[in-house]
C-alpha cells in the first residue's frame, strides 16, 4: 500500500493503486509508522476466524456443509465480546453502518473485482484464456481448474494451490513454458525406447 513507508520525519508516499482505491471510494489513507502497533487498528483477533476455518480443510464433503460450518463460525465471531469495546462486533457494526458511504458506480465497483474463470485443461495440457492458450502440468490434463487474472498475471488453480503464472497474452497465441513441455513429451513418449529424449 505504501511505495515508501512513514517514518518520524517523513510522512511516506502511497502507492498510485491504493490512492486511486481511495478517491473511487471515498475514504481517507492515514498511513502508520513501522513498529507503532498503538497507531493501527487490532486487525490479528479476526484473523483468528481464518485459522477457525483453515481447519476444516479436506475434511469437509461438500461445500454446503462448508457453508454451513462457516455460518456458524462466523454468528460465533459476530457475538464474541471484544477486549477493546466490551461489545460484539455485530452491535458496533450495526452503529457504525449509519456513517458509512454508499458504494460507488458498479462500473468503478467492477474494476476492483478479481473473476475467476473455471477451465478445464485439454490433452495437451492447455487451458484457454481470451483465446490465447497456456500450459500447465501434464498431470492437471483433463481436470478442471481456476484462473484469476491479476495486473495482466495469469494465476491458476487447482483447488486453492496455485499450479502456475503465465503473463497474459494477445489473442491466438500459445504459451508454452519449458518444464510443463518437456513433462508433456515425456508422457507422449513413456516407453517408446525408439525414441531418442
Amino acid at each position: 500500500m505504501m511505495d515508501i513507508a512513514r517514518t518520524k520525519d517523513f510522512e511516506g508516499k502511497i502507492n498510485s493503486k491504493f490512492q486511486q482505491l481511495e478517491n473511487d471510494f471515498g475514504f481517507e489513507i492515514k498511513p502508520c509508522m513501522s513498529y507503532r502497533p498503538q497507531t493501527k487498528a487490532k486487525v490479528e483477533s479476526p484473523m483468528r476466524l481464518v485459522d477457525e476455518i483453515m481447519t476444516y480443510d479436506g475434511k469437509l464433503k461438500d461445500y454446503a456443509q462448508f457453508q454451513e460450518k462457516l455460518t456458524l463460525l462466523l454468528n460465533e465471531a459476530n457475538m464474541r465480546i471484544c477486549e477493546a469495546t466490551n461489545l460484539p462486533p455485530i452491535f458496533i457494526l450495526e452503529k457504525e453502518k449509519e456513517h458509512l458511504l454508499a458504494l460507488p458506480q458498479e462500473r468503478i465497483c467492477s474494476h476492483y473485482k478479481i473473476k475467476t474463470k473455471i477451465v478445464k485443461v485439454n490433452k495437451n495440457g492447455l487451458v484457454s484464456y481470451n483465446q490465447a492458450k497456456y500450459s500447465v502440468p501434464s498431470c492437471f490434463i483433463n481436470k478442471k481448474l481456476s484462473i484469476k487474472e491479476i495486473d495482466n498475471q495469469l494465476y491458476i488453480y487447482d483447488n486453492r494451490n496455485l499450479i502456475t503464472i503465465h503473463q497474459k497474452s494477445e489473442f491466438n497465441i500459445v504459451k508454452y513454458n519449458d518444464i510443463h513441455s518437456l513433462e508433456l513429451h515425456k508422457e507422449t513418449f513413456k516407453g517408446r525406447e525408439d525414441i531418442n529424449t
